[in-house]
């Protein structure tokens, strides 16, 4: 899925109830909620009951697939009670740990008589140790991890980056109903839909009339435009 710079950067401050989605890709919707950084107790309140309401939903398109956790990685600071009280008590949901900001960690830490290789791995240990390890140890823990970096910047890697979460994201769904609803809408993203297709298609003994569709069931987007293509062909040739 590609991600419009505006997400990108906006910081959290829509209300967790409202939902909202992009024109590049309507079937993938978002809901955003404040920060835990002022220490209030109510706002991760408030997220617990929407992952719980959501977690009773009946409908598919009432419940909540996946949860988006950001960290600010800041060397000046671990992780916050608030995050770590998300982490520790009971909850539904699936939950990727996302450490933004990475690129300020690394000037954090920045020594001039070390490469700049070296302060990079620097960093990584750094969240490992003070970010991923206290997260890793709480009662429910994060199913994956990834570090954000210059998504503020022009020129940044946002698209790859954003890649690795939806990889990262379906690889953490348990369901296999749940990972093709996921992965089957990612429009934008040719390499996830082919990388499933290709990991549950039976390679062995393949035949058309019988893996043709479990092969295509996972870019049901390109699928349904090729028959809506088609279907106009044929609605042209009757009028001729």
């Amino acid at each position: 899925m590609s991600l419009p710079t505006e997400f990108i950067n906006q910081r959290g401050v829509h209300d967790i109830h409202r939902a909202f989605a992009f024109a590049s890709n309507p079937q993938f919707i978002f809901h955003d909620s404040p920060g835990f950084e002022k220490g209030g107790a109510k706002e991760l309140e408030d997220v617990q009951q929407f992952i719980e309401n959501r977690a009773k939903a009946t409908n598919v398109e009432d419940q909540l697939h996946a949860v988006w956790f950001c960290l600010v990685t800041d060397a000046a600071r671990p992780v916050l009670e608030l995050e770590e009280r998300f982490f520790r008590e009971k909850r539904f949901g699936n939950v990727i740990a996302i450490f933004t900001k990475f690129d300020d960690l690394v000037t954090q830490l920045y020594d001039e008589d070390r490469e700049e290789a070296q302060i990079y791995r620097d960093a990584t240990a750094y969240v490992e140790d003070k970010f991923q390890k206290p997260l890793a140890e709480c009662n429910y823990p994060p199913s994956a991890y990834l570090c954000f970096e210059a998504m503020q910047e022009p020129n940044g890697n946002h698209q790859q980056q954003v890649k690795e979460l939806m990889k990262k994201t379906a690889d953490s769904l348990g369901d296999p109903a749940m990972k093709l609803l996921f992965v089957s809408i990612q429009q934008n993203n040719l390499e996830l839909c082919i990388k499933y297709a290709v990991k549950y298609t039976e390679a062995v003994n393949f035949t058309l009339k019988r893996n043709t569709f479990n092969c295509l069931q996972w870019f049901c987007h390109v699928y349904v435009s090729s028959v809506a293509i088609h279907i106009r062909a044929l609605m042209r040739d009757i009028a001729v």
